[in-house]
């Protein structure tokens, strides 16, 4: 799964250069550790989107985490099957989106924060959609089967793209192709577990 990642607004200006999207729509990021429940800066087709060849990308901020029924927040979804739940069937096929990081969390068997990173310390821009309810956007990050790198701490990781592949993703009308990529190996780190004296 997908449940905290880390950005900081000093990568914005990466963004502005990989996907020409304006610096200022992205300085009201939020900072440090994103955890579900909050209300990061997400990419997007514009909502008004007029007749363009360039598919231009808007800034928006989204709140992590669709209600449930039973109020419960839905935060992930399978890649191998998200275009078989009804409950998503707009957001995957009409509201896709990415979100920016620059690296991501998961936490072994024993309980320890695993950070990962790109090899070449580029942005991850993680899969995503959003759907509205009551005039307000929920998005969700899809997930895939951990490759090698990742599976010794957690059987799942986030989807994510290339800078070449963020528009296509968005705007391309089956998204069938790229909910199965196969993810690039990452680079990893952890905190040491802290020693009593009994240890």
């Amino acid at each position: 799964m997908c449940g905290c990642f880390f950005w900081k607004k000093k990568k914005c200006k990466q963004v502005e250069e990989d996907l020409n999207i304006s610096y200022s729509s992205l300085e009201d990021s939020l900072e440090g550790d994103i955890t579900p429940g909050t209300s990061p800066l997400i990419i997007t087709k514009p909502t008004n989107l007029a007749v363009t060849d360039n598919n231009p990308l808007e800034v928006k901020k989204m709140f992590w985490g669709i209600p449930s029924k039973d109020n419960k927040l839905i935060i992930n979804a399978k890649s191998e099957s998200v275009l078989e739940k009804p409950f998503f069937y707009d957001g995957i096929r009409n509201n896709r989106c990415v979100i920016p990081a620059i690296s991501f969390y998961e936490w072994n068997k024993d309980k320890i924060k695993v950070t990962f990173s790109k090899t070449d310390n580029t942005i991850f821009y993680l899969a995503g959609f959003y759907l509205i309810k009551d005039n307000k956007n929920y998005f969700v990050i899809l997930t895939t089967n951990a490759n090698n790198s990742v599976i010794s701490t957690h059987h799942r990781m986030p989807l994510f793209f290339e800078v070449n592949q963020v528009r296509k993703w968005i705007y391309e009308n089956n998204p069938q192709k790229y909910l199965n990529l196969q993810m690039p190996e990452l680079v990893s780190s952890q905190k040491c577990k802290q020693l009593t004296l009994w240890d």
